[in-house]
């Protein structure tokens, strides 16, 4: 098995650029953004906070590129199964690492729901992407 697998690097550019634009809107002040900024205890929108936007950015594409590996080693080539390995990379890691935190930090479940939902929204549809691809 080969550690690393050839990817498609515009099904990676694509799913990186879409969870970027998703985000946008997610967290935009009429969709999500005021609750999340009060669970988070902000008073700024992340548009104005320029280097997290960009490593936000950064970290999709990285995001992008890691699911398309997995994608590729799991085997499957279509929306569904893209879209399946997003949701099992979610409950394996992201709700794993994102609860324990949110309770630790005696978060509400509205803010878990805001920041989680996001994530599996944005997985779904990179893997996808990538999938589809």
């Amino acid at each position: 098995m080969e550690l690393f697998i050839t990817v498609n690097w515009i099904a990676v550019i694509v799913a990186g650029v879409v969870r970027s634009a998703i985000g946008a809107v997610w967290y935009a002040p009429a969709v999500f953004g005021r609750q999340w900024q009060e669970g988070a205890g902000l008073q700024q929108s992340p548009s104005e906070m320029p280097s997290a936007v960009a490593v936000q950015a950064v970290g999709s594409l990285l995001m992008a590129y890691i699911l398309a590996q997995v994608i590729g080693h799991y085997g499957t080539h279509d929306v569904v199964g893209g879209a399946f390995v997003g949701l099992i990379m979610w409950v394996g890691f992201v709700v794993t690492i994102m609860l324990p935190g949110v309770l630790f930090e005696k978060r509400s479940m509205r803010f878990f729901a805001i920041y989680a939902g996001y994530q599996l929204a944005t997985m779904l549809v990179m893997g996808a992407i990538i999938g589809g691809f």
